[in-house]
């Protein structure tokens, strides 16, 4: 900071400088703990067969998540991750049009290859709702929040859904066939759906408004006593 003061002149000037400073880290010391690579190939799937085969491609340029470090593929749609301590690793990969479930890896070899599918999805919408037919049935909670849904395709790989608490959903999902329900357990006692399994096809990059889940409550069992003369 700086002044200056004339018979015909004032001057006031601040001067600031900022920097970042890094210390280098000392010569690494040798520990005992083993580490190894971690080699990723991500592909788009078309046919979502789960093999990179005619018609699939390299996906380059995505966000690969490693626990909580972000990398980018390479043209090749290669990731390789080097010196990987021995341990567990959560491997994602974000995004909508294009999906890819989670893995959960244990690196314990020098060297880990994994293959990563990323197929179409579309969007499967609807919603649950009570069907009440007497005044003799259960008291249930209102409450349509939490409710589970599991998507199964034909490859056999199944997705996990909840409702919020206007009892609707959204699942985003692989492009294919699918049979879904609600999972029993997640209802609340004496609730049960009136159909057990539904069908539908997931499309590429379209909205399905499924028909509304319908659940019914079961009825009180009542003993009437008839008293004669």
């Amino acid at each position: 900071h700086s002044t200056y003061n004339a018979r015909m002149m004032y001057t006031k000037q601040s001067y600031l400088q900022v920097g970042v400073q890094y210390n280098l880290p000392a010569k690494r010391a040798v520990t005992g703990v083993k580490d190894g690579t971690l080699d990723l190939f991500v592909y788009y799937d078309y046919n979502a067969n789960g093999v990179f085969d005619d018609g699939d491609k390299v996906a380059d340029n995505r966000t690969v998540k490693i626990n909580d470090t972000n990398f980018i593929t390479d043209l090749e749609g290669n990731v390789k991750y080097r010196k990987v301590p021995y341990g567990d690793y959560l491997i994602t990969l974000p995004g909508q049009k294009w999906f890819a479930q989670d893995y959960q890896v244990n690196i314990n070899t020098k060297n880990t290859k994994i293959s990563i599918p990323m197929q179409l999805t579309g969007i499967v919408r609807g919603k649950i709702e009570y069907e009440l037919t007497s005044k003799l049935e259960y008291q249930v909670t209102s409450n349509l929040f939490g409710f589970t849904l599991i998507f199964t395709n034909d490859n056999g790989q199944t997705f996990t859904v909840k409702t919020n608490d206007r009892g609707e959903y959204t699942a985003f999902l692989p492009v294919g066939n699918y049979t879904f329900y609600i999972l029993e357990k997640s209802m609340p006692e004496h609730v049960f759906a009136k159909k057990y399994l539904n069908k539908v096809t997931v499309l590429q990059e379209q909205n399905i408004d499924y028909e509304p889940l319908i659940l019914k409550i079961k009825e009180r069992k009542v003993n009437i006593k008839r008293f004669g003369n």
